[in-house]
């Protein structure tokens, strides 16, 4: 599984931002797929809050 960012100036001084996730479609996966797909979302949400406060100066970057 891959999760991918992007990102790019939207005007006035915004950000737009693109998330893409791509997976294999194994057969675990296809087994897991409801739980993964939770733990995926919860996780792109907060990357997601941590880079809004990033750009907005409200957070130093962790590094990693």
């Amino acid at each position: 599984m891959g999760v991918t960012y992007g990102y790019g100036q939207a005007g006035d001084g915004a950000t737009e931002v693109s998330v893409r996730v791509e997976d294999d479609a194994g057969r675990f996966h296809a087994l897991a797929a409801p739980l993964l797909g939770l733990a995926v979302r919860r996780s792109i949400a907060r990357n997601l809050r941590n880079l809004k406060q990033v750009l907005e100066g409200r957070l130093r970057p962790s590094g990693r």
